[in-house]
């Protein structure tokens, strides 16, 4: 009876174990950006920060355009020629935080398709 009390133990450690990773780190194949990062050998803290983050934490502009550059490169990068007025990096509303398109552990979502339906704009981590 003890040894099958420490296999459940141990099992269940195990579980709890494997759910907190696929929680923290967005599972590896889940296709939004934490795994997409984390496929690519980003750590969390390299966005987050030391601390451990919580639900509801955000991640400032500043962090993202280390890597990804600034609203202006974005722009160019995002820019089609065939629709050149249509760029989400260069919009009526300014600069914009980027988490509000880029969520990192649920599907990212462009922002502009909610006035815009006729845009269907597509964004990794979607």
């Amino acid at each position: 009876m003890q040894n099958k009390l420490k296999l459940i133990t141990i099992l269940g450690c195990i579980l709890g174990f494997a759910c907190f990773m696929g929680l923290s780190y967005g599972g590896a194949a889940d296709g939004y950006l934490g795994s997409i990062h984390t496929n690519k050998n980003i750590r969390c803290a390299d966005c987050h920060g030391a601390a451990a983050p919580v639900k509801g934490d955000t991640v400032e502009n500043e962090v993202c355009s280390k890597c990804h550059g600034t609203y202006e490169k974005l722009a160019a990068k995002s820019m089609n020629p065939k629709i050149p007025n249509r760029n989400p990096h260069q919009s009526h509303l300014g600069e914009i935080d980027c988490v509000v398109c880029h969520m990192a552990h649920k599907p990212s979502e462009a922002y502009c398709n909610g006035c815009h339906a006729k845009f269907d704009m597509k964004i990794p981590g979607h």
